[in-house]
């Protein structure tokens, strides 16, 4: 898969479990030859607001949980990776919450 500046990265896919798990390998050439392990788990969810009167079921939801493993030896990429995992999160959470697209996202 290609991504931004020509730049490439590879998965394969280790265990799916539909809609609760998804885990892959991630090896991308920009990082150095290391591969590592990135595991997504979904868990519905009941979503509550609050009220004057207390709170109240709003609808449903998702809880998304996302790790990233295999940076032993490499603390310079792990850096690297949590910002980048933050910045793509909060993408996600406006695209499900404002249906903000890359197209429609503000420059940074």
């Amino acid at each position: 898969m290609a991504v931004d500046g020509g730049k490439s990265a590879e998965a394969a896919m280790l265990e799916i479990d539909p809609p609760r798990l998804l885990l892959h390998t991630r090896t991308a050439d920009f990082v150095g030859n290391f591969e590592t392990i990135v595991r997504w788990e979904l868990e519905p969810r009941d979503v509550h607001g609050l009220y004057s009167r207390g709170t109240h079921r709003m609808g449903t939801g998702t809880l998304l949980r996302v790790q990233h493993f295999g940076f032993a030896g490499h603390p310079e990429q792990a850096g690297g990776h949590r910002q980048g995992w933050c910045a793509s999160l909060s993408w996600i959470r406006d695209y499900v919450e404002n249906n903000v697209t890359v197209e429609t996202r503000e420059p940074h």
